[in-house]
Protein backbone atom coordinates (compact mmCIF):
# COMPACT_ATOMS: atom_id res chain seq x y z
CA UNK A 1 0.00 0.00 0.00
CA UNK A 2 1.38 3.57 -1.00
CA UNK A 3 2.35 6.14 1.23
CA UNK A 4 -0.20 8.47 0.17
CA UNK A 5 -2.89 5.62 1.36
CA UNK A 6 -1.27 4.96 4.35
CA UNK A 7 -1.15 8.59 5.78
CA UNK A 8 -4.82 8.90 4.37
CA UNK A 9 -5.78 5.75 6.67
CA UNK A 10 -4.27 7.27 9.24
CA UNK A 11 -5.74 10.75 9.02
CA UNK A 12 -9.09 9.11 8.89
CA UNK A 13 -8.74 7.39 11.65
CA UNK A 14 -7.22 10.45 13.97
CA UNK A 15 -10.62 12.13 12.78
CA UNK A 16 -12.58 9.64 13.73
CA UNK A 17 -11.14 9.92 16.84
CA UNK A 18 -11.35 13.77 17.81
CA UNK A 19 -14.28 14.46 16.05
CA UNK A 20 -17.23 12.80 17.47
CA UNK A 21 -16.80 13.91 21.25
CA UNK A 22 -16.67 17.69 19.28
CA UNK A 23 -19.99 17.22 17.37
CA UNK A 24 -21.56 15.43 20.53
CA UNK A 25 -20.73 18.76 22.33
CA UNK A 26 -21.88 21.40 19.96
CA UNK A 27 -25.10 19.81 19.47
CA UNK A 28 -25.59 19.15 23.41
CA UNK A 29 -24.79 22.72 24.04
CA UNK A 30 -27.21 23.64 21.55
CA UNK A 31 -29.83 23.27 23.26
CA UNK A 32 -29.17 25.76 25.25
CA UNK A 33 -28.23 28.95 23.09
CA UNK A 34 -27.05 31.89 25.46
CA UNK A 35 -28.02 35.60 25.31
CA UNK A 36 -25.10 37.73 24.55
CA UNK A 37 -24.78 38.54 28.07
CA UNK A 38 -24.05 34.63 28.76
CA UNK A 39 -21.53 34.25 26.27
CA UNK A 40 -19.09 33.60 27.97
CA UNK A 41 -20.71 31.30 30.41
CA UNK A 42 -21.76 29.22 27.31
CA UNK A 43 -18.25 29.06 25.91
CA UNK A 44 -16.98 27.85 29.34
CA UNK A 45 -20.03 24.93 29.86
CA UNK A 46 -19.03 24.09 25.54
CA UNK A 47 -15.38 23.77 26.53
CA UNK A 48 -16.27 21.71 29.51
CA UNK A 49 -18.56 19.68 27.76
CA UNK A 50 -15.93 18.95 25.08
CA UNK A 51 -13.44 17.92 27.41
CA UNK A 52 -16.03 15.45 29.11
CA UNK A 53 -17.12 14.14 25.54
CA UNK A 54 -13.51 12.98 24.61
CA UNK A 55 -11.50 12.13 28.01
CA UNK A 56 -14.88 10.04 28.59
CA UNK A 57 -15.59 8.66 25.09
CA UNK A 58 -11.80 7.94 24.02
CA UNK A 59 -11.79 4.47 24.34
CA UNK A 60 -15.44 4.31 22.29
CA UNK A 61 -13.92 6.97 19.67
CA UNK A 62 -11.23 4.42 18.98
CA UNK A 63 -13.23 1.44 18.35
CA UNK A 64 -15.63 3.59 16.49
CA UNK A 65 -12.66 4.80 14.47
CA UNK A 66 -11.49 1.25 13.34
CA UNK A 67 -14.74 -0.29 13.11
CA UNK A 68 -15.79 2.74 10.53
CA UNK A 69 -11.95 2.02 8.58
CA UNK A 70 -11.87 -1.87 8.68
CA UNK A 71 -15.64 -3.04 8.58
CA UNK A 72 -17.62 -0.53 7.76
CA UNK A 73 -16.68 0.36 4.92
CA UNK A 74 -15.59 -2.79 3.78
CA UNK A 75 -18.78 -4.52 4.32
CA UNK A 76 -21.15 -1.69 3.34
CA UNK A 77 -19.07 0.49 0.51
CA UNK A 78 -19.13 4.31 1.21
CA UNK A 79 -23.03 4.91 -0.04
CA UNK A 80 -25.18 6.19 2.20
CA UNK A 81 -25.84 2.96 4.16
CA UNK A 82 -23.11 3.62 5.68
CA UNK A 83 -23.59 6.87 7.03
CA UNK A 84 -26.29 5.80 8.42
CA UNK A 85 -24.82 2.96 10.22
CA UNK A 86 -22.01 5.15 11.17
CA UNK A 87 -24.75 7.21 12.92
CA UNK A 88 -25.80 3.99 14.52
CA UNK A 89 -22.03 3.53 15.97
CA UNK A 90 -21.97 7.16 17.18
CA UNK A 91 -25.65 6.16 18.87
CA UNK A 92 -23.44 3.46 20.78
CA UNK A 93 -21.06 5.34 21.69
CA UNK A 94 -22.70 7.89 23.14
CA UNK A 95 -24.98 5.49 25.25
CA UNK A 96 -21.51 4.23 26.68
CA UNK A 97 -20.24 7.16 27.42
CA UNK A 98 -22.99 8.07 30.06
CA UNK A 99 -23.55 6.03 33.43
CA UNK A 100 -26.31 4.02 33.98
CA UNK A 101 -27.83 6.25 36.72
CA UNK A 102 -27.70 8.69 34.34
CA UNK A 103 -30.48 6.73 32.03
CA UNK A 104 -32.96 7.35 34.39
CA UNK A 105 -33.77 10.97 32.66
CA UNK A 106 -35.42 11.12 29.73
CA UNK A 107 -34.15 14.16 28.56
CA UNK A 108 -30.99 13.20 29.01
CA UNK A 109 -31.57 9.81 27.03
CA UNK A 110 -33.07 11.74 24.61
CA UNK A 111 -29.50 14.42 24.10
CA UNK A 112 -27.47 11.25 24.59
CA UNK A 113 -29.46 9.59 21.26
CA UNK A 114 -29.70 12.44 19.85
CA UNK A 115 -26.23 13.80 20.33
CA UNK A 116 -24.73 10.72 19.36
CA UNK A 117 -26.38 10.24 16.05
CA UNK A 118 -25.66 13.41 14.49
CA UNK A 119 -22.08 12.99 15.52
CA UNK A 120 -22.01 9.88 14.00
CA UNK A 121 -23.68 11.34 10.86
CA UNK A 122 -21.28 14.52 10.45
CA UNK A 123 -18.79 12.10 10.82
CA UNK A 124 -19.68 9.28 8.74
CA UNK A 125 -19.84 12.13 5.47
CA UNK A 126 -16.58 13.68 6.83
CA UNK A 127 -14.59 10.24 6.85
CA UNK A 128 -16.76 9.40 3.70
CA UNK A 129 -15.62 12.52 1.30
CA UNK A 130 -11.92 12.19 3.09
CA UNK A 131 -11.86 8.36 1.41
CA UNK A 132 -13.61 9.24 -2.04
CA UNK A 133 -11.32 12.34 -2.15
CA UNK A 134 -7.53 10.15 -1.15
CA UNK A 135 -9.09 6.93 -3.63
CA UNK A 136 -8.57 9.34 -5.83
CA UNK A 137 -12.40 10.16 -6.58
CA UNK A 138 -13.52 13.65 -6.30
CA UNK A 139 -16.95 14.97 -4.92
CA UNK A 140 -19.73 12.90 -5.75
CA UNK A 141 -17.58 9.78 -6.49
CA UNK A 142 -16.34 11.17 -10.30
CA UNK A 143 -12.77 10.56 -11.29
CA UNK A 144 -10.47 13.68 -10.66
CA UNK A 145 -9.26 15.07 -13.95
CA UNK A 146 -5.25 14.42 -14.24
Amino acid sequence: MSNELQSGRFLRIFIGIVLPPLVAAIVDRLQSIPSLENLYAFIEEYSIAVLMAFFGGVVQCVVYSLLMEFCVWRLLGTGHVAILASGLLGIACSMSIYPPFFRSSAELLTTALFAGFIAGLVTGAVLRHMRRTVAGRGVGGTPKAQ
